[in-house]
């Protein structure tokens, strides 16, 4: 098909008429049409081309046209462009210009089915700028260029044993040509897929030629061809274009085939009775030729009880139900399977084992009475139990009978089943019960098996063995000056039962004091007064009571009734003065009361007819640091009070009825003393029994001193200092689970024991004449609460000492005491690991170890050399790292005879037989060990030791066995063991140890706790050096307190000098022989100069000894040697 052809010509010459005009000038243009170019040449007809056409160097189409100038120039040829694509947007052609000639050639390729035909526009433009247009027509012609797509799901499936012409699937392609002449598509089947499948040559529907079984074949493949209508322009065969798929069609299952069981017949055998919820029994399975069956399985028939399970996915049989072999030993299942359409079943025999699962059972049990008190020769009670699981009676039941703990030592019980008293029961309280629930266990096999517990009661039967009692509330309050009347009814308990109790019957006590009978009697259940009291003279009474019970053999006893008399203000106060000591701790004592303006008056209930005022004698600076309640006479000490002595003058008005209106003047002296933190850290501790701080503080008609003044005497005369040098400044009242105590703590000021430890420890050595001189037992001297509580701890025990300025308040008429409040108590102490200690002394530390200053030497910067002059001692706080088991030590010792260490108690505690100790000695130049486990002391005579050379000493301690090793210039010197089955016991590590002589008396220490061996009383002479306790390393500067020390190593350094020493000697003894060999052959006129060049050597070598050597009297003196020398000379020149 042609398309119609148009061509359009536009022309226009445009010329200015004035070139000069200015700016805002209107120009008008005139257009000349004879100078418009014209096409003298253009196509004639629209211009068909096949868009598969590609001649592109070939000229579509051939234009000419004309200026119209006559001036010779040429024609400018161009193509226009509009946004329409067929306006050869995409530049599919091009123009080519030649002279006045403009040729259009193919610049791109065609394609019909995008433009079917272009609109091109060719101007033509002179040199005067008028164009003219011309429009040529390009239509593009469709061909067979493209080859059909065959789209969309290329798999298909169909039902095995559907009948034949049964649709399977569609198949779909698509042509892009434009036209039906060329994109009509068709369809047809290749290959062997002919026999079994048809597909219709228009829609492409695919149908079945035959009915499959999909257990013979499951899968087909099949070959489609989709062609177009037209002969391929890409090929150019003559052949349509035609594109191939292979696709494949699944034939899927139906269910047709029933499931089987991959057995007839189940058995499962000896499944316990006691078997769990969900435990597995047996798993059956079933098999069905269909493709993936959905087999569901279940129990139809014979689950009794529905006993057990099936999982409807698996088939696995499960416990259910709690089974019983005792109910059913045997379940016959019928299990089912199921497809969905098909059914099939099976046979499941499940056994039941039998077990012991069953706990034996009583056949016969009954309840007991017994008269209390009493024992029946023969069984109480015959229990009979049974064994279910044994199906026959008649056969061994084997069972065995058992008490609880608690009622072992009340009963037996044999296999039999008899139960039997083995002591009489008491009904009565406290402790007795009327009946008891005894818990009977049952276990059968013997004892092995299964139990059951069977409650047997037992009622005691009551019998009249308890008196009544009073149970009136006491005290009971009489008052004063009454007639005779009523004072209480009379109430009782019996602890028997009813029928031996009540009524009662109540008399004064026949052998009760004529006093008490001439003051009081019994009517029925009520007490009477005989007489008029008078609380002045008697403030109270023990009245005892006899009362008698109604019972069966009736009891009596004699309860004593506490009858108070009830004060009346029936005399006049006289004048009063009182002492109050107030211990102030750091001076942080809040306002405190501190005790009351005292007046005597023998009534003591008659703080309310009372008023108290201060006296204008007490100056008005007193007066602000205290303050006074005019109602109680309370005094009140303000927070800053200075130290000081303070004496307060008041005055107390008394009204009563018994007396007019009166006054008397009262004096209260206020002693208030600072306690320091270091009076208290030097302070020490007794613990005395029975006595409360109000006696403590008070003073008796008989005793010229109060209890806190005479152990103030005590201690002062013991230390040789005076009783004002011994500041008391805690009191406590404890009430623990072994008694009522009194906790006194205290310190000496001018005394050489500043240390705690030592104070105790000395004081402790005289506890008997502590407790003779202030009139009370003594506990202990130092308070050690991990005595109580130190078997609570895994490590070791320590005792802190807690204080605070917290008042402890003592009130009493005259006096009253105003301490801290400071308490003893146990801390566990957790061993430290050496690696988390900090570097002593300054240490710093530095690439994982400490650097220390000079002349601390230690793993972590610890002083290591300590030395003694005879006469000086150290004491070091305990190491708290539990039981003691290895000590190591270094001596250089200067004497024979002294103590070097002691490690155990320094005081005396009366409620220890003998605690352990440990301590090394020098004995006459024996190195001795003495070790006391609390077993017995023990003497080790390990060695001789060479005085003024160095030695180390090792002792590790064992269970039952000891080990002493020393070691000379590095090489072992002597070892030895001990054992001995005695040695059970340990050294705590909690214990203090000190070196060089004791600081307190070991001799009267030894005599307390009767020692076999003493530890040697003289001090240590010489230097000690690398005290390890444990592994650990001792610091020798950290001791709690010492005595004629020096830390120093000059003692280890100068044995160093020493052995240089030794070489000078030899070197000048070499001189001497050489000088001798000179001698013999220079004669006798070289002998003086020989001798003066010995002696001067000599002189020298001495010297230097004398200035190194720690005990220079043992060196030769300069005579002896001289003699020697002069005696070898003269020997070898006589020759």
């Amino acid at each position: 098909m042609i398309l119609s052809f148009c061509i359009n010509v536009h022309a226009a010459n445009i010329q200015a008429k004035n070139e000069s005009t200015n700016e805002n000038d209107t120009k008008s243009l005139t257009v000349d049409s004879n100078y418009i170019p014209s096409f003298t040449k253009i196509p004639s007809a629209p211009i068909a081309l096949n868009e598969t056409y590609d001649q592109f160097n070939t000229a579509i189409a051939e234009l000419e046209a004309n200026t119209n100038l006559n001036d010779g120039t040429s024609i400018i040829f161009d193509l226009a462009l509009d946004n329409d694509a067929t306006s050869n947007i995409q530049n599919t052609f091009i123009l080519e210009q030649v002279n006045n000639t403009a040729y259009i050639k193919l610049g791109g390729k065609l394609d019909y089915e995008k433009v079917q035909e272009y609109r091109i526009t060719v101007r033509a433009m002179n040199v005067k700028g008028l164009k003219a247009e011309a429009v040529v027509l390009i239509k593009v012609l469709d061909e067979n260029d493209n080859i059909p797509e065959i789209t969309g799901n290329l798999n298909g499936v169909i039902l095995e044993h559907e009948p034949v012409g049964t649709f399977v699937m569609q198949v779909k392609a698509h042509d892009n040509d434009g036209t039906s002449a060329h994109n009509i598509v068709s369809y047809r089947l290749e290959g062997t897929a002919r026999q079994y499948f048809h597909i219709d040559s228009k829609t492409g529907n695919i149908t079945s030629l035959v009915e499959f079984d999909r257990e013979a074949k499951d899968i087909y493949p099949v070959t489609v061809v989709a062609e177009d209508n037209s002969p391929s322009v890409l090929f150019n065969n003559g052949k349509p274009n035609s594109a191939v798929k292979q696709l494949f069609i699944r034939v899927l299952d139906k269910n047709d085939h029933p499931p089987q069981f991959d057995e007839q017949y189940y058995e499962v055998n000896s499944i316990p009775e006691d078997a769990d919820i969900n435990t597995s029994v047996i798993k059956v399975k079933a098999t069905d030729l269909d493709k993936d069956p959905k087999i569901k399985y279940s129990i139809i028939e014979n689950n009794i009880g529905k006993a057990f399970k099936i999982d409807e996915d698996t088939g696995l049989i499960s416990v259910n139900k709690k089974l019983d072999y005792e109910s059913i030993q045997e379940y016959d299942l019928v299990v089912q399977a199921h497809d969905g359409l098909f059914k099939s079943t099976t046979n499941v025999r499940i056994q039941i084992k039998n077990l012991n699962d069953i706990a034996p059972q009583i056949l016969t049990l009954t309840n007991v009475t017994i008269k209390e008190n009493t024992i029946p020769s023969d069984c109480i009670a015959n229990l009979w139990a049974y064994d279910p699981d044994i199906e026959n009676f008649e056969y061994p039941q084997n069972i065995q009978y058992a008490l609880p703990k608690e009622h072992q030592h009340l009963l037996s019980i044999d296999d039999k089943g008899c139960l039997k008293l083995l002591h009489p029961l008491d009904r009565d309280p406290p402790h007795g019960h009327k009946m008891l629930q005894i818990n009977i266990t049952i276990t059968d096999e013997n004892g092995k098996g299964r139990t059951a517990m069977e409650t047997v009661y037992i009622f005691v039967e009551d019998i009249n063995d308890n008196a009544p009692q009073l149970t009136n509330r006491m005290p009971v309050v009489w008052s004063e000056n009454r007639p005779s009347a009523m004072i209480t009814k009379l109430t009782a308990e019996d602890a028997d039962g009813e029928h031996n109790g009540p009524p009662f019957f109540y008399s004064v006590d026949p052998d009760a004091p004529t006093e008490i009978k001439n003051r009081f009697q019994t009517v029925g259940d009520e007490l009477y007064s005989l007489v008029e009291f008078d609380r002045e003279q008697q403030k109270q009474y023990l009245v005892p009571i006899l009362i008698r019970d109604s019972g069966h053999k009736p009891m009596s006893a004699v309860s004593k009734l506490l009858v108070v008399i009830g004060d009346k203000n029936d005399n006049e106060m006289q004048r009063g003065q009182s002492h109050i000591l107030v211990n102030n701790y750091e001076g942080k004592l809040a306002d405190t009361q501190i005790g009351r303006v005292y007046v005597s008056d023998p009534d003591d209930w008659d703080v309310s007819d009372k008023m108290f005022l201060w006296d204008e004698m007490t100056p008005e600076t007193n007066r602000k640091l205290f303050k006074l309640n005019i109602n109680t006479g309370m005094i009140t000490m303000i927070k800053g009070t200075p130290e000081g002595i303070y004496n307060l003058e008041f005055t107390v008005i008394e009204e009563s009825s018994y007396f007019p209106r009166h006054n008397v003047s009262a004096r209260v002296t206020v002693t208030v003393k600072n306690i320091s933190a270091k009076t208290v850290n030097q302070s020490a501790s007794i613990r005395f029994y029975n006595v409360t701080a109000e006696t403590f503080i008070s003073q008796t008609l008989s005793e010229l001193y109060t209890p806190m003044y005479r152990l103030q005497q005590s201690i002062a005369s013991i230390l040789d200092t005076s009783p004002d040098q011994v500041d008391i400044f805690t009191i406590n009242n404890r009430k623990l689970a072994r008694g009522a105590f009194l906790d006194v703590f205290f310190a000496v000021d001018d005394t050489i024991y500043t240390s705690s430890e030592v104070l105790n420890a000395v004081l402790s050595l005289y506890l008997r004449q502590l407790e003779e001189d202030v009139g009370y037992r003594i506990v202990t001297v130092g308070i050690d609460e991990c005595i109580e509580k130190g078997h609570t701890c895994t490590q070791t025990c320590k005792n802190k000492v807690l204080k605070t300025a917290k008042p402890i308040v003592v009130h009493t008429n005259t006096s009253s005491f105003v301490g801290m409040t400071t308490l003893v108590q146990a801390e566990c102490i957790p061993q430290i690991e050496s690696s988390l200690v900090a570097c002593l002394n300054g240490g710093t530390f530095q690439n994982d170890k400490c650097k220390c200053p000079t002349g601390f030497e230690g793993p972590q910067c610890e002083k290591l050399d300590i030395c003694f002059d005879g006469s000086g001692y150290a004491i070091y706080p305990s190491i708290n790292s539990g039981n003691v088991n290895n000590i190591s030590i270094e001596l250089l010792p200067r004497q024979k005879d002294g103590l070097v260490f002691y490690m155990g108690p320094l005081k005396y505690d009366p409620s220890l037989k003998a605690p352990p100790f440990l301590a090394l000695e020098i004995n006459d130049g024996m190195l001795v060990l003495l070790l006391d486990y609390g077993t017995g002391t023990s003497r080790f005579e390990h060695q001789q030791i060479v005085l003024h050379e160095i030695i180390k000493v090792q002792v590790i301690l064992q269970p039952y066995r000891i080990e002493i090793k020393t070691v000379n210039n590095k090489m072992v010197s002597s070892r030895s063991h001990y054992e001995n089955k005695d040695w059970s016991g340990f050294l705590p590590g909690n214990v203090s140890f000190q070196l060089g002589v004791s600081s307190i008396s070991l001799d009267k220490l030894g005599s307390l706790y009767s020692w076999k061996y003493v530890p040697f009383t003289k001090s240590f002479d010489g230097c000690l050096r690398n005290l390890t306790i444990n592994g650990r390393t001792i610091d020798f500067t950290q001791t709690s307190h010492k005595h004629n020390v020096l830390f120093n190593s000059q003692g280890f350094t100068a044995i160093g000098k020493q052995r240089f020493l030794v070489w000078i000697v030899i070197l000048s003894l070499a001189i001497m022989v050489m000088s001798i060999l000179i001698a013999i052959r220079l004669k006798d006129y070289l002998k003086t100069w020989i001798k003066i060049l010995i002696r001067k050597l000599q002189t020298e070598s001495m010297n230097m000894m004398v200035e190194l050597h720690p005990a220079p009297e043992q060196l030769p003196s300069f005579t002896e040697v001289d003699e020697r020398s002069v005696g070898l000379l003269s020997g070898v020149s006589t020759h």
